[in-house]
C-alpha cells in the first residue's frame, strides 16, 4: 500500500519586508511502505529524535536526504521516539530484530511491493540513487554461485535440512561440490572429507588423483585436496576426527584451527586448538606439506613415508606419523571406521574443557604404546611424582600400583611421547628429586620445555 504524505503538497508562508511570500519548500517526492509493528531496523540510525506522531517522524525522513527507513517507538515523557536509517531491512537484513516497543517502515521501493523478484537464497537489494535500476540481487549470506547454493552443511542446517546425505554446496562460488552433510553427530552441520569404513576403496592413490578426489560420499572417499583447501579458505572452520575399531568403541577428537592451504603450497596443514578424548597426535603432522607416493614432500631423511605407508597424508620428521588415517597399511593390519569433517568454527565464541572420560584415557594409551613401544615398566619411574593429567583433573599419587596407572594412561600418553624418539630406558628407580613436582608435561607446544628438561635430567 502507497502511503502518500500529505505534507509534501502544502505550502509554507513567510513574511519578508512585511509583504508576505509563498514559498514551496523543498522536498522529496518519497513513498512510503507499509508498517511493520513490533520490528526495529538496527546499526544505521543516523539521527534520534522525539515527536508528537509518526506523521512527524515520517517528515523528518523525508527531510533528511539520506533515510530511507525510520523506526517509531513508543510514548516516553508525552512525546514518542523517532530513529532516522540510512539503511534498509533488506540491505541490512541482519539487523532487522524484534522489538515490541517499535514499528518500522521504510521508503517504498520494488522490493517492498513484489517479494519474488529474486531467486532463492538470493536477496532483493532497493537501489535509491541509480534512476537506470529499480533493484538488484545479491546472495543471501552463507550462499555463493550461480544459481545460489549453500556455501557449507552448516548453512543447510540452519535451513532446515536436519537428515544427513549428500548434498550441493559451492564454498566459494566456484564450481558446486556434491558432498556428505552429517547432521547428527555433535549438534550437525558437518562437511565430511574422508571417510572409511570397510576397506573397499584403496587410498594408496597418486598426487592428482588425491587433488582431485576420489570414492563415493555415500560409501569410503577421499573429497579432493582442492576442494579440502576451498572449505577451509571460505570460512574459519573446526575439524572433527571421528574414531570406531570394529568392536564399537567409539571415540573423537576437535580442533580450533584447521587450515590446507592451495597446490601451490602443497597443501601445508595447519591445526591446534584440541579438544576431545582421542588424544592429541594429529597435532604432530600441523606446518607439514602433503606428500603421495609419487610426491615426496615430507620432512624425513630417511624414509619416502608415502611409499611406507601407503597413502598420502601430512607425514612428518623422523617418524612419519603419529596419527594416519589414509594409511593403507595401517588399516589393513587394525580395522577401523573413521570420519574427518569441518564446521563453522564455534571454538572462538566459547572454552571447552574435556569430559576426561577413562576409557578415552585407555584409548589414547593403547595408541601411544603400539606407536612409540612405550611400555608402562618404562615410564613407571618417572611416575613416583605428582603430576597433571593431560585434559583431565585426575591425578596420579606416588606409590601408585601399575595397575592403576592404566585408569589415568592419559599421563603415559604423555610419556610415551616425551620418551618416544628415545632407545634408552629409564631405570626403574628413577626419580625427579623435587624438581618438576605437579605440572604438566605436554604434549602442547607450550610444554616442549618441560618435556626437554626431563629428557636432560633422566638421559
Amino acid at each position: 500500500m502507497y502511503l502518500i504524505n500529505p505534507l509534501l503538497a502544502s505550502l509554507a508562508i513567510t513574511f519578508t519586508c512585511g509583504d508576505p511570500r509563498i514559498i514551496t519548500p523543498v522536498f522529496r517526492a518519497v513513498n512510503f511502505a507499509r508498517e511493520i509493528r513490533g520490528r526495529r531496523l538496527n546499526g544505521s540510525v543516523i539521527r534520534e529524535i522525539e515527536v508528537d506522531s509518526e506523521g512527524l517522524c515520517r517528515l523528518q525522513c523525508v527531510e533528511e536526504s539520506s533515510c530511507v527507513s525510520y523506526n517509531f517507538g513508543s510514548r516516553t515523557n508525552k512525546k514518542f521516539k523517532c530513529q532516522l536509517s540510512d539503511s534498509d531491512r533488506f540491505t541490512n537484513f541482519k539487523n532487522f530484530t524484534k522489538d515490541n516497543e517499535f514499528l518500522y517502515r521504510g521508503v517504498m521501493s520494488d522490493c517492498e511491493v513484489n517479494s519474488s523478484l529474486c531467486a532463492k537464497n538470493e536477496i532483493c537489494l532497493p537501489n535509491y540513487k541509480d534512476n537506470t535500476a529499480e533493484w538488484k540481487c545479491r546472495y543471501a549470506s552463507g550462499y555463493t554461485g550461480k544459481p545460489c547454493e549453500a556455501q557449507s552443511c552448516q548453512q543447510l542446517l540452519k535451513d532446515g535440512v536436519t537428515s544427513s546425505g549428500v548434498y550441493t554446496i559451492n564454498p566459494d562460488g566456484g564450481k558446486p561440490i556434491q558432498v556428505l552433510c552429517d547432521m547428527a553427530t555433535d549438534g550437525g552441520g558437518w562437511t565430511v572429507f574422508q571417510r572409511r569404513l570397510d576397506g573397499s576403496v584403496d587410498f594408496d592413490r597418486d598426487w592428482k588423483t588425491y587433488k582431485d578426489g576420489f570414492g563415493n560420499p555415500i560409501g569410503e572417499f577421499w573429497l579432493g585436496n582442492d576442494n579440502l583447501h576451498r572449505l577451509t579458505a571460505a570460512d574459519d572452520v573446526m575439524l572433527r576426527v571421528d574414531l570406531e575399531d570394529f568392536e564399537g568403541n567409539i571415540t573423537y577428537a576437535k580442533y580450533a584451527t584447521f587450515d590446507v592451504t592451495d597446490e601451490a603450497e602443497n597443501y601445508t596443514l595447519t591445526l591446534g586448538g584440541y579438544t576431545g578424548e582421542a588424544g592429541d597426535s594429529f597435532k604432530y603432522h600441523s606446518d607439514n606439506q602433503f606428500s603421495t607416493k609419487d610426491r615426496d614432500n615430507d620432512q624425513s631423511t630417511v624414509w619416502h613415508c608415502a611409499d611406507t605407508h601407503g597413502g598420502g597424508w601430512w607425514f612428518d620428521n623422523p617418524q612419519c606419523v603419529q596419527c594416519d588415517l589414509n594409511d593403507e597399511n595401517e588399516f589393513n593390519k587394525h580395522r577401523y571406521k573413521s570420519r574427518l569433517q569441518v564446521s563453522e568454527n564455534e571454538f572462538k565464541k566459547h572454552r571447552y574443557k574435556s569430559r576426561g572420560d577413562v576409557e578415552g584415557a585407555r584409548c589414547r594409551f593403547n595408541e601411544a604404546r603400539k606407536k612409540t613401544r612405550c611400555t608402562i615398566g618404562r615410564a613407571f619411574g618417572v611416575l613416583k611424582r605428582t603430576f597433571y593429567a593431560l585434559h583431565t583433573g585426575m591425578r596420579v599419587k606416588s606409590m601408585t600400583r601399575a595397575a592403576e596407572l592404566v585408569q589415568c594412561a592419559v599421563i603415559l600418553h604423555n610419556l610415551c611421547i616425551l620418551f618416544s624418539d628415545n632407545g634408552d630406558d629409564l631405570l626403574d628407580d628413577a626419580d625427579l628429586n623435587n624438581v618438576h613436582d605437579e605440572f604438566d608435561i605436554g604434549p602442547g607446544e607450550e610444554q616442549e620445555g618441560r618435556r626437554q628438561q626431563l629428557l636432560q635430567h633422566f638421559l
